[in-house]
């Protein structure tokens, strides 16, 4: 079956689509990045908060 497309169309679709996976690929690993960074954040926060009393001012401004 004939697409009506020439080979270097097809051959441009085809290095298009590489780089845009590409791209996506390293979109995902900023997502996973950032949300590694969130939760690490969130479970600091609760640890300093669940020993407020053994931890002073100057060490959760540090924090």
């Amino acid at each position: 079956a004939n697409s009506g497309l020439s080979e270097e169309e097809i051959q441009q679709m085809v290095r298009d689509a590489e780089v845009n996976a590409e791209e996506d690929r390293k979109f995902e690993e900023l997502a996973s990045a950032r949300n590694q960074g969130d939760a690490l954040v969130h479970s600091t926060r609760k640890m300093v908060a669940d020993a407020s009393d053994k931890v002073t001012a100057e060490e959760k401004t540090a924090i």
